[in-house]
C-alpha cells in the first residue's frame, strides 16, 4: 500500500508542477487556481496517510 501512495504522491507532484507552469502564463485563470488548490490538498492528505505520527495511521474516507 505504501508503494501505491508513493506513486500517487509523485503523480500529484508532477501534475502540480505542470499546473504551476500553466498558471505563470495565465495568472488570472480561476479554474486553474482551483485545480492547483485541489492538488495541493490531495498531496497533504496522501502525505498524512503515508507518514502516520507515532505509528497511528489515519483513516481516509471519501464521500
Amino acid at each position: 500500500m505504501e508503494k501505491d501512495i508513493e506513486g500517487l504522491i509523485e503523480y500529484f507532484e508532477r501534475n502540480l508542477a505542470e499546473l504551476l507552469r500553466e498558471h505563470q502564463l495565465d495568472p488570472n485563470d480561476e479554474f486553474l487556481k482551483g485545480k492547483i488548490a485541489g492538488i495541493k490538498q490531495a498531496l497533504i492528505t496522501c502525505r498524512m496517510y503515508n507518514r502516520p505520527e507515532n505509528g497511528n495511521p489515519i483513516d481516509v474516507i471519501i464521500d
